[in-house]
């Protein structure tokens, strides 16, 4: 016998606004609701979204490629693979945000004469349920309705697994490079909004009436009919109040800082230290935000529907979808092996990609979104002497996340942090490196050429820095063999490398080629970085080479993707112009080494935080 919508949903919409019923709904049952959203962002956080990551990389393997960039997209969307992996993916998702929305419906399903408490099994079981009932009763036009008008219709709906893989940046960011797709993107946008008010209550019904998702889609369409602007407003209004709850916070947020900027000064490095600091932050309420973005979304919906079929108790619900012949009733041994399958290969997914990227395997790079990371040349070397403790520092209390720095071997075979090969430019005394031993030098003055202050400075070795950096900040150690040197050069840096467990925090760096070969011989798990002068050429394949550092002129979009083509890093010295530092970051260099890596971080920091942020923070600071 087929249910009414009077008898089913109950009376009460019809006194009470629905979005007090919306929210009654959430406090009345925020214990399980939240007990399931931390529970349901952890499995998503430590299982979902890395099984996802895996699967991209094994889409851009397939593909036959090591970095996606805007040069090889095309190539890279045209593969067989990408486009079942990326089905999969799509599939995947749509069942993602389909559980999560059974779940929380679970709590805001009324009876009149059935008062159920809610518990988590029981929310996970409906989930399960309407997951399974996808393969029955869903069909490509539920896909498209869990991925693209939900989050239309529902702007709060953004804690979909969509929004944490960033995908629907990417499709803007594409969008905008190709202009003849803006009529066509506009258009799809005007149809989505019309089919997401017309289907609104279609996902609430298929889940908890169990129904075929065409049923639903028919019945919701009734519901809309004759009231479609009503239905607008009201999604609009409720989406509103999230919004303006949220601006709230981010204001809040906003002001803290600004009056912190404010009374400590407006220099560079506190203006980075706080931009920094307020992304951060942005990002925590933002996250938090979407944490109750499905709850907050359904309850409104279900609320909206409670009143609809109260006021048109003409329209019949729809019928569940029956069972086949030969399929069984849904068990909990069903229930928990579905799970267990799920679970085992999700982890087998999981496991498999955090162990790549852990032993340095993950081969592949998103390099479109990534910014570039910030090397400080010499360490702070605009405030503090260069290659000196001081200097490294300076380094570290910036923020900076490499420290660049240049190790030579003395006559008796210590490794030092020194640029140049002689030492009167830094001590005043006119002697070359490989004609000293380290007891000559080690009580040497190395900072007051800089200034006076700094008379204390000595010059370091690299294990006195390596225990001195501690890992707070990764290495770029540049070492320059001579011919009057120890062949035992890149064997000693490997080695301490090792000892001090700093092999996948730095990189070694040379202009010998042969030095690089040297190190990987020694440890082919240090990572090494070719330094070019002059960069022409075929050199994107050198076999010893992970990375390679180029003048700055010499670093075109050409180069950049070629490189990234087969796997390696660009690196680009010395940039200490803002302009130079947007260009390569528009040029998607992996890392920018510079004098003021305070200028950098704020051009990368503004640049990535948002053109009208940056000037609401200009105009209050100024």
């Amino acid at each position: 016998m087929v249910s009414s919508p009077a008898v089913l949903f109950g009376k009460g919409g019809t006194s009470v606004v629905q979005f007090w019923v919306g929210m009654r709904r959430l406090t009345a049952h925020w214990k399980p609701l939240i007990l399931f959203e931390i529970l349901w962002k952890l499995v998503t956080l430590l299982v979902i979204a890395p099984a996802c990551a895996g699967l991209i990389q094994l889409a851009i393997q397939l593909a036959k490629l090591k970095y996606l960039t805007t040069s090889n997209l095309l190539q890279f969307l045209r593969s067989p693979w990408t486009i079942l992996l990326l089905a999969v993916l799509l599939l995947l998702a749509a069942l993602y945000t389909l559980f999560e929305i059974a779940a929380v419906c679970t709590c805001f399903r009324q009876s009149r004469f059935q008062k159920v408490r809610t518990t988590l099994g029981r929310m996970v079981r409906s989930g399960l349920q309407s997951v399974l009932h996808f393969f029955r009763g869903g069909g490509p036009f539920l896909v498209l309705h869990l991925l693209v008008l939900i989050p239309l219709m529902q702007f709060s709906a953004t804690s979909g697994i969509f929004t944490a893989m960033g995908i629907p940046d990417f499709l803007a960011y594409y969008m905008t490079k190709k202009e003849f797709l803006l009529p066509i993107y506009v258009a799809a946008i005007i149809l989505c909004c019309l089919l997401s008010v017309r289907w609104v209550f279609s996902s609430v019904l298929f889940t908890q009436n169990q129904c075929s998702y065409r049923s639903a889609r028919a019945t919701s369409v009734q519901l809309v009919r004759g009231r479609f602007w009503q239905t607008f407003f009201s999604v609009l209004v409720w989406n509103c109040c999230y919004f303006a709850a949220l601006l709230v916070f981010l204001c809040m947020i906003t002001v803290v800082v600004l009056m912190v900027i404010r009374a400590t000064g407006s220099n560079d490095l506190i203006m980075s230290q706080a931009m920094r600091i307020l992304k951060l932050l942005i990002q925590i309420v933002l996250w938090s935000f979407s944490f109750f973005a499905t709850p907050i979304c359904m309850a409104h919906l279900t609320a909206l529907l409670e009143k609809r079929c109260v006021q048109m108790p003409e329209v019949v619900l729809p019928e569940p979808v029956p069972l086949s012949r030969s399929a069984k009733p849904f068990r909990r041994s069903t229930a928990v092996l579905t799970a267990c399958c799920f679970t085992v290969a999700a982890l087998g997914l999981n496991l498999s990609y955090v162990y790549s990227v852990f032993t340095g395997k993950a081969n592949f790079r998103l390099a479109l979104f990534q910014n570039p990371t910030v090397m400080a040349h010499r360490g702070l070397s605009a405030d503090a002497p260069e290659n000196t403790l001081y200097a490294f520092s300076d380094a570290i209390s910036v923020g900076a996340d490499f420290i660049e720095l240049d190790v030579q071997q003395t006559r008796d075979g210590v490794l030092v942090v020194m640029h140049d090969s002689n030492l009167k430019r830094t001590t005043g005394v006119n002697k070359d490196i490989w004609d000293v031993d380290y007891a000559d030098i080690q009580n040497l003055d190395a900072g007051s050429w800089f200034d006076p202050a700094y008379a204390n400075a000595r010059i370091p070795t690299l294990e006195e820095t390596l225990q001195f950096v501690d890992k707070r900040a990764k290495l770029n150690i540049e070492i320059k063999p001579t011919k009057h040197g120890s062949d035992t050069l890149e064997q000693d840096v490997a080695e301490l490398i090792t000892r001090y467990q700093y092999t996948d925090a730095c990189y070694v760096t040379s202009f010998s080629y042969g030095s690089l070969k040297k190190v990987k011989e020694a440890n082919p798990e240090i990572r090494t970085g070719y330094l070019m002068s002059v960069a022409y050429g075929q050199f994107y394949s050198l076999k010893y080479a992970d990375a390679f550092s180029l003048n700055k002129v010499f670093v075109t979009s050409q180069v950049v993707n070629a490189a990234h083509q087969q796997g390696k890093q660009i690196f680009a010295w010395t940039v200490n112009g803002m302009s130079e530092v947007r260009s390569l970051c528009n040029l998607h260099v992996d890392s920018i080494i510079t004098d003021d890596p305070v200028m950098v971080q704020n051009v990368i920091s503004r640049d990535s935080t948002g053109e009208t942020l940056r000037s609401v923070l200009d105009y209050f600071i100024n």
